[in-house]
């Protein structure tokens, strides 16, 4: 807004200047034209970010509440402006998708030069994985039904919301239909065998569901004599050689 004003002090005052000095129409008519272009030169922050938000209105981009993510930049909108939006940031130095008490302000304009992401615009939930790699010897197919039903047990109540936000949103965008229960997947490794806990989970609770998760399921791993997680180590045997006589 103040750059704005000082612009327009700076075009009254040469205009009433070149209304006083120059006698000649058509000298007057350059001069205009050449303000109007260095007007909008000086301007043309202000009117890529007036037009970034009549597109984020008319278009509903995102609004106040949503959590998305623009030019690499995370957070939770707060507020939107006429010039800027203003987001809550999360991720950064704090893992989880949790907040770091830090304001972004984010010039409008942007929407219309980088691609956003909105994580809640249609529905509240989100997919996630959680990869618990097991060794060889341990028994896998009683590890994929511990995961499952401890997946199934945490996440049913969020499934069942997803089910139906899903049916909302195909009514609205096509959308190929989506399997909600939680899956394990298990893919063979050099060095162990890593299982892949599919879930769906509310976007502002992902990191409370993966930490409840991951404690279930070490307590259930605890209680299993048969399943050992793996884990980057070397084993080493050093074998004693006799000495010969």
């Amino acid at each position: 807004a103040t750059k704005v004003i000082s612009v327009i002090e700076s075009v009254l005052m040469l205009s009433v200047l070149a209304a006083i000095w120059v006698r000649d129409l058509q000298a007057l008519t350059v001069f205009f034209g050449i303000i109007g272009a260095g007007v909008a030169i000086a301007l043309q922050d202000v009117l890529k970010n007036f037009a970034g938000s009549l597109t984020i209105i008319l278009t509903r981009v995102y609004g106040v509440g949503d959590r998305i993510e623009i030019d690499g930049r995370y957070g939770d909108v707060m507020d939107i402006g006429i010039m800027n939006t203003i987001l809550m940031e999360i991720r950064e130095w704090v893992a989880g998708d949790q907040p770091t008490g830090r304001l972004i302000i984010i010039p409008n304009g942007q929407v219309i030069t980088k691609s956003v992401q909105n994580f809640s615009r249609d529905h509240s939930f989100l997919w996630d994985e959680i990869q618990i790699p097991v060794t060889y010897e341990s028994d896998w197919r009683r590890a994929i039904e511990i995961l499952t039903g401890i997946a199934q047990q945490e996440t049913g109540e969020i499934s069942k919301v997803a089910e139906i936000e899903i049916e909302r949103i195909g009514e609205k965008y096509f959308l190929p239909k989506k399997d909600i229960q939680p899956a394990v997947y298990v893919t063979i490794t050099d060095n162990w065998i890593l299982l892949s806990v599919r879930f769906v989970t509310y976007v502002r609770e992902r990191r409370v569901v993966r930490a409840r998760l991951n404690r279930l399921i070490l307590e259930a791993f605890e209680q299993e004599d048969g399943i050992t997680i793996a884990s980057e180590t070397m084993d080493v045997q050093i074998a004693e050689r006799k000495a010969l006589k």
